[in-house]
């Protein structure tokens, strides 16, 4: 089985200020969607990865329509995305409800999966525990993909996650 890269977006693969504008028929303003995603392809390929996307945009606005918009591809190895997204509750105090480990972890135990990494630009929620850590690699989300040592770091978590 291919390992398996849950994949966060704003941070990542764009810019987190990249505003989904278009979808609404509105005229793109600010970085483009997917802007640093082609850094990936490389990792992609020797690799052979299997990606499903982490993100907030998928439930927001549709799989399909953020999967049509990666390029070509990294659409031909999108294989899902997670069915839940990070909650947060407030009413008087912010409390929350699920994490982006948490997401990951429900998808992990639903398919049963032994290879995988997550690459994110956030670390909220992950436990201390290096074990768990190892299968985190994260970014600057104002660099993303492009942040030094991100690729190198993916590589190296790819390796050591193996099962």
């Amino acid at each position: 089985m291919a390992p398996i890269l849950f994949l966060n977006l704003g941070g990542v693969c764009h810019p987190t200020s990249t505003q989904y504008r278009f979808f609404h028929g509105l005229q793109h303003v600010g970085p483009q969607p997917f802007v640093w995603a082609d850094q990936l392809q490389p990792i992609a390929q020797r690799w052979n990865l299997s990606v499903v996307l982490r993100s907030t945009a998928t439930l927001t606005y549709g799989f399909d329509v953020v999967k049509g918009l990666t390029p070509e591809w990294l659409q031909e190895r999108i294989a899902g995305a997670t069915e839940d997204v990070v909650r947060n509750v407030s009413l008087f105090d912010i409390r929350v409800v699920n994490t982006s480990f948490g997401v990951i972890t429900r998808y992990i135990k639903k398919h049963d999966v032994t290879h995988w990494v997550t690459l994110s630009d956030d670390a909220r929620g992950w436990p201390e525990d290096p074990q768990v850590r190892r299968h985190l690699v994260q970014c600057n989300p104002a660099k993303g993909l492009t942040s030094s040592g991100t690729l190198r770091k993916l590589e190296e978590a790819l390796t050591e996650c193996k099962p």
